[in-house]
């Protein structure tokens, strides 16, 4: 009987802590997520404008006479074979010019026939997104590659403290949760046990 009411007070308690703090925790967890995400997503944007920006810039070249047109293309696939820019992909009509990672040929055959005309597009394969646009003058295609999968990581590394400190505030609520249910059942209990007495006959005790 005793542990009975303990029981029906401190369950509801302890279910309500635990689910507040899961609920926190996702998201807590989630919003992280994003935030990484519109933040690397937004280098990539930025990556792509700068890109477009050195090709102009040789473009101004042969323009000029400087240059001509495939010595310019040259210049900046040297440029950026030797920068070591991560997770750039740039081809043509024809095939891939320079990639820095693995798996480009996926993409090329995904990309290659579209119609892009210096717009930027997004287009995903499992964990990975490509941000890419186009050169028209060239015929090339620029693109940089996102890996979202590691972003989960990243969010429980920089959270790690968050989920102690949750861990452990949950420890605290639930010894308090203990001690409220305890008090809250102890005057029910002394109160079954005054009826249990009168209920077999002995009309001396009060309540």
């Amino acid at each position: 009987m005793r542990l009975d009411i303990e029981n029906k007070i401190l369950f509801p308690f302890i279910i309500l802590l635990m689910l507040s703090i899961i609920i926190l925790g996702i998201v807590s967890y989630w919003n992280g997520y994003q935030l990484l995400l519109k933040n690397e997503t937004k280098n990539i944007s930025q990556n792509l404008e700068e890109t477009i920006y050195y090709i102009e810039n040789i473009q101004e070249r042969i323009d000029r006479g400087i240059l001509t047109e495939d010595k310019g293309k040259s210049i900046v696939l040297d440029y950026y074979e030797a920068s070591r820019k991560n997770n750039l992909i740039i081809f043509d009509r024809e095939g891939i010019l320079l990639t820095t990672f693995s798996g480009g040929g996926e993409w090329y055959e995904k990309i290659k026939d579209e119609d892009i005309k210096g717009n930027k597009k997004e287009k995903s394969i499992g964990n990975y997104t490509l941000n890419y646009t186009s050169y028209d003058k060239w015929n090339w295609i620029i693109g940089y590659r996102l890996n979202k999968g590691i972003f989960s990581y990243e969010v429980l590394e920089k959270q790690k403290y968050m989920v102690l400190v949750a861990i452990i505030s949950l420890l605290f609520s639930m010894q308090a949760t203990i001690f409220i249910a305890h008090n809250l059942s102890k005057p029910i209990k002394l109160l079954a046990e005054v009826c249990d007495k009168i209920a077999q006959g002995s009309f001396q005790e009060k309540i």
